[in-house]
């Protein structure tokens, strides 16, 4: 099993060529272009893990992992 981002894409390619059964599964929701807002609270809500409020476990380090159909490639960082 592997996400369907980037590097899960590719994965998966090179598994399935190689022979190998391969499931992708993407945690991640899937939204319909007419779903989106393009507004920025929105878009944290909808496109990244935890909306954009994933920290480290001792909270020194915030994270802004994308998380939406498609991984995190789908999402633009700034």
């Amino acid at each position: 099993m592997v996400g369907s981002g980037c590097g899960g894409g590719v994965t998966a390619a090179v598994l399935s060529q190689a022979g190998h059964r391969v499931l992708v599964l993407e945690k991640g929701s899937f939204y319909r272009r007419d779903q989106y807002t393009l507004t920025e609270e929105s878009a944290y809500a909808m496109l990244y893990e935890d909306g954009i409020m994933t920290t480290t476990d001792d909270t020194c380090i915030s994270i802004g992992a994308g998380s939406v159909f498609g991984g995190g490639s789908q999402v633009p960082f700034h």
